[in-house]
């Protein structure tokens, strides 16, 4: 029993990790599109293949994630970090929705996923690559 109760509390853990960085994700994804640049795939973790599609992957650890697009790289300093600042944005917002729907149904796994939204959105505002905040720094840097 004890072991079952592991299993299913990894698999929780594994899920809201999934589905915070999909949100963080989409999030550069729909202001990519928004700001004219095609989005060709969106990867979210590492590690073997779970699943997969024309445009979507999903791998069996969920510790990185990345909206790539060929028109990225041609888009201005501006709109890159219009859309490198919306993921975080996205994750900052989920977390606080998080936050509401602790305060009125208090469960565990919802302020864990909570805190982990918003720990995802501060850590990729770090201005160092990889992370989001580096493409924020550096258009305010070249102006």
């Amino acid at each position: 029993m004890m072991m079952l109760k592991l299993l299913l509390g990894l698999g929780l853990i594994w899920f809201i990790l999934t589905f915070l960085l999909v949100i963080h994700e989409y999030g550069h994804a729909c202001v990519m599109r928004r700001l004219g640049m095609r989005v060709d795939k969106i990867i979210i973790g590492t590690g073997p293949l779970l699943f997969a599609t024309a445009q979507e992957e999903i791998r069996l650890l969920p510790f990185i994630g990345m909206a790539v697009s060929e028109d990225y790289a041609k888009a201005s300093l501006r709109d890159r970090a219009i859309a490198a600042a919306a993921g975080p944005a996205s994750s900052i917002l989920l977390g606080l929705f998080l936050l509401l729907a602790y305060w009125i149904v208090p469960s565990w796994a919802t302020v864990i996923a909570a805190k982990g939204s918003l720990l995802l959105a501060a850590i990729n505002l770090i201005p160092l690559p990889p992370f989001d905040g580096f493409t924020v720094v550096e258009a305010f840097l070249a102006k």
